[in-house]
């Protein structure tokens, strides 16, 4: 009897699988989502109506460095892990700046800075693997990066004086444009077809909450996601769209996406600088997810990523 003939996209397949069980881009992702997640729940449970200790109501700066500070860790962790030269810079100084901005009033506009152009940088290196694979659907990651990138430069930019009454309120629209454009965001190598019902389902729940207890709604919006001025279409998309590819990616054991999905979230608008380090490291958390794994084997002067390093 004959052995099976084994494909190289079989193996290749098998090892993706294999390598999504735990990425390091999940680990270091889910170690900055645990603070992230936390300064929004202290946001929301600050704007309660019940009473609160008063130790929790002087919590939130101290949560909001340590989210700075732990997404800042991840980037350089990133950097540690990742072969390309170009890309390894990049990531490295958003998180060193990162770290610096928090802690040093002083260096929040290089933070800022850093933070823009080294998260551009880092997706547009991944992107372009996107779009040199030949298959098919291949731009539709590339839709929800640029409307993050937007929102993190036009917060930013806000934050820092420059048309901050226009800015600010564009870039928070845009981060949850960038969420609502997660579901139909895949891998390439992953399969076509979103499933609309989860979306659907929790974007038309959050319409009737807010329908229900519309100050409370703005309230939360407002407090655990600094997003105000996002109109409720959006809000109500942003947040079904995030939810939902979340679901589906940790069901097809993509947990990179899922951490990176849930990083754009509780981010919200990334107009301050703990917000927009999360935010940038969902973006970049992402962008790793949606590169295609390389097919072939690694040679000399090659990366993991199947491209030579530059």
């Amino acid at each position: 009897m004959s052995r099976p003939t084994v494909t190289r996209y079989d193996g290749a397949e098998r090892c993706q699988r294999r390598d999504r069980t735990m990425p390091p881009a999940a680990l270091l992702g889910a170690g900055a989502l645990v603070p992230t997640a936390g300064v929004a729940l202290l946001g929301l449970l600050r704007n309660a109506p019940a009473s609160l200790p008063r130790a929790m109501y002087g919590a939130t700066p101290a949560v909001e460095t340590l989210a700075a500070v732990a997404a800042g860790l991840a980037f350089v962790g990133l950097a540690a892990v990742t072969d390309r030269r170009a890309e390894r810079a990049a990531l490295a100084a958003v998180g060193v700046f990162a770290v610096l901005g928090v802690l040093d009033a002083a260096a929040w506009l290089p933070a800022a800075a850093a933070a823009t152009v080294g998260c551009a940088a880092a997706v547009a290196l991944r992107a372009r693997a996107v779009v040199d694979t030949p298959l098919r659907r291949r731009d539709r990651p590339l839709v929800p990066a640029a409307l993050g990138l937007l929102a993190l430069a036009a917060s930013l930019a806000g934050s820092a004086g420059l048309w901050t009454a226009s800015l600010r309120p564009l870039g928070a629209s845009l981060a949850f444009a960038t969420v609502a454009a997660l579901p139909v965001a895949r891998s390439p190598d992953a399969p076509v077809g979103p499933e609309p019902w989860p979306w659907g389902l929790v974007t038309a729940g959050v319409v009737l909450a807010a329908a229900s207890a519309p100050f409370l709604a703005g309230a939360v919006a407002l407090a655990a996601l600094g997003a105000g001025s996002v109109s409720l279409p959006l809000l109500a998309a942003g947040v079904g769209g995030a939810v939902s590819a979340a679901a589906v990616d940790l069901r097809r054991g993509a947990f990179g996406a899922a951490v990176g999905a849930a990083l754009l979230l509780f981010a919200g608008a990334p107009a301050t600088l703990p917000r927009a380090a999360a935010f940038a490291l969902g973006l970049v958390v992402l962008a790793r997810e949606w590169a295609p794994p390389a097919t072939g084997s690694v040679g000399r002067g090659a990366t993991r990523g199947g491209e030579t390093d530059a």
